[in-house]
């Protein structure tokens, strides 16, 4: 019996192929829940494929309420769908939360299958709406929500953020350990950690001006030292994953952090870290880094395209990008670049620049890697969502309409539908030129068959030549059937 049921929704057609993580979103909400004498139960619909029976299961115990997160896209449908499993079997609130909901709350909280929308975080609220929940009081002395009054959809005043130095420690033991969590570790499994929220910098492509208010808060390094600590005695930790949008916006804290690290003798990565930040490494700083051993940073490039990069306020040049990655080349530190692709106003050829920078830094740098090449999607509360709303671009108007509002898919209509094609193509090729990709799918034949498809994908993606391209058109039905 629980007092309080938190799922996780499916991520996406990907996530079929890719081994899943620790849901630490959900660990992080459940944290002050359990100070506070209430019990969790999680259910990760990546996970458990029984997870309509372990809901009802847990539905039959009359939980205070069921709490569900969810980012713009797939994840949507499938809380949708265990929204609809709630609601069916019982009057058990249905709290939603997470970036969609906070940046479209209104529209959330219209939904007959969803009773509560909880804005940006929810560390203090939730626990806030237990209460109420199990005393029939009023949800209008709750804060920072959204909940419906007669039929209508009201917001309550805004909940200041918290101190992330007070929250408490993650309950890890929530987590179901099974092989499927083992990702590229050297033995065990690889540990998403949060220690700070948010960034200051002005993409105006990304969700932060909205969900954090383009603010950055982290804790400081002796609690994440704390927190390192307890994850480790906790869990079968084989590499810790820093999850930070930027984790060295302070670089002296970083350096704090990265020197206990050497300490804990594990290996780790981090997420965040800005072109400009690699650049104002020391020699000291990359020597540190190595010993402490690092696997790999991750830095969000974006376009190859001077004009692209000054259109979406990235704050870097081409010619600091190349610099970055001379410095780290022959560091032994391993550098993952992030790009996108069909931003409003962006040209075949600016297209072509930015897929040459990719393959240029590679090449310049044999210890760089890509993610996947993921197509622009004005999502609400960015600056760019605003600007295409100005160009008469209509948008989805229900929440189920915003679940195929997905990153592989090119969403902005002021392209052709052959442009919106080339964009896609060159999504899914992407994909088999993406080391971190390959690393993590689960399948050993899969895998086998990635790296054999990585040559014809690197031939069409450098001609931008997609004629008679079935392989995607395979793997769609594919995805479809697994």
């Amino acid at each position: 019996m629980a007092d309080v049921v938190l799922i996780q929704p499916l991520l996406g057609g990907y996530s079929k192929i890719i081994r899943p993580v620790v849901p630490l979103s959900l660990v992080t909400i459940a944290a002050p829940l359990i100070e506070q004498g209430l019990s969790v139960r999680i259910i990760d619909m990546n996970r458990h494929k029984d997870w309509q029976l372990r809901l009802r299961n847990e539905l039959a115990t009359k939980p205070a309420c069921v709490g569900i997160t969810a980012k713009t896209g797939s994840q949507i449908t499938s809380g949708i769908q265990a929204s609809k499993v709630v609601k069916e079997l019982s009057d058990i609130p249905v709290v939603w939360g997470g970036i969609h909901p906070t940046i479209l709350p209104e529209q959330t909280a219209s939904h007959p299958l969803v009773d509560v929308v909880v804005l940006r975080e929810g560390d203090l609220t939730l626990p806030e709406l237990v209460r109420v929940f199990r005393s029939g009081g009023s949800l209008d002395g709750v804060n920072g929500i959204w909940h419906r009054a007669n039929g209508r959809p009201v917001a309550t005043p805004a909940r200041a953020f918290c101190n992330l130095d007070d929250l408490p420690l993650l309950p890890y033991h929530l987590v179901e350990l099974d092989p499927g969590l083992v990702v590229h570790a050297e033995k065990g499994i690889d540990l998403d950690l949060e220690t700070s929220r948010g960034c200051p910098m002005h993409c105006s492509f990304c969700y932060n001006h909205e969900f954090n208010l383009s603010r950055w808060r982290a804790m400081s390094p002796d609690i994440t030292i704390q927190r390192i600590e307890h994850a480790l005695k906790s869990l079968p930790v084989g590499s810790l994953h820093f999850v930070d949008d930027n984790f060295f916006i302070r670089l002296s804290r970083a350096r704090e952090i990265i020197r206990a690290l050497k300490r804990f003798d594990i290996p780790w990565e981090a997420e965040g870290i800005e072109v400009k930040q690699i650049n104002r490494l020391t020699e000291d700083d990359l020597r540190l880094m190595r010993a402490s051993r690092v696997r790999w940073l991750k830095c969000g490039v974006e376009s190859g395209s001077p004009r692209i990069l000054e259109f979406i306020k990235k704050g870097i040049t081409v010619e600091e990008v190349l610099e970055a990655n001379r410095r780290l080349s022959g560091s032994g530190i391993k550098i993952i670049y992030a790009f996108m692709c069909g931003f409003p106003t962006e040209t075949v050829e600016d297209l072509r620049m930015t897929l040459e920078l990719a393959f240029r830094l590679k090449k310049e740098n044999p210890d760089a890697m890509t993610t996947v090449t993921n197509v622009f999607s004005p999502y609400p509360g960015t600056p760019l969502h605003e600007y295409v709303k100005g160009l008469d671009v209509s948008f989805p108007e229900s929440l189920e309409a915003w679940g195929v509002f997905e990153w592989k898919n090119a969403n902005l209509p002021t392209f052709s539908s052959k442009h919106r094609q080339l964009l896609e193509d060159v999504c899914f090729s992407s994909i088999f030129l993406s080391e971190p990709v390959r690393e993590r799918v689960a399948s050993p034949l899969l895998k086998v068959a990635m790296d054999a498809y990585a040559p014809i994908a690197r031939f069409r993606t450098k001609r931008l030549d997609f004629r008679f391209h079935i392989e995607r058109r395979f793997s769609d039905l594919v995805f479809k059937l697994i």
